[in-house]
């Protein structure tokens, strides 16, 4: 199943997202269906509740994913227990309850 991508910048300019803090998951995570060799960056906006995944890639271009949306950081940190001392895959966490699916 494939995800829609987003342009990062257009993501990011909204304003509730621009001037939320965000908590960072680290920046070596990988898509499962993915041939790209950047690594992803994993995030979680505290204003709109947003989890989602920018790509780490040279200048240019940065897709990002909305992998779901969670109202507290507790909800977050629970979806990623472990993330640190296992492969970092961005597949598993997507929620289908709130990303639309694309053909």
């Amino acid at each position: 199943m494939n995800y829609e991508l987003l342009d990062y910048t257009t993501f990011i300019e909204r304003p509730d997202r621009k001037i939320s803090r965000e908590i960072d998951f680290g920046v070596h995570w990988r898509m499962l269906d993915d041939r790209s060799p950047s690594p992803w960056r994993v995030s979680w906006i505290e204003r709109t509740g947003e989890l989602y995944a920018v790509e780490v890639a040279p200048l240019g271009h940065r897709r990002a994913i909305l992998l779901g949306q969670y109202a507290e950081r507790d909800e977050v940190e629970a979806l990623l227990d472990g993330w640190a001392e296992r492969p970092m895959r961005i597949g598993p966490m997507i929620n289908p309850h709130y990303i639309s699916p694309v053909s």
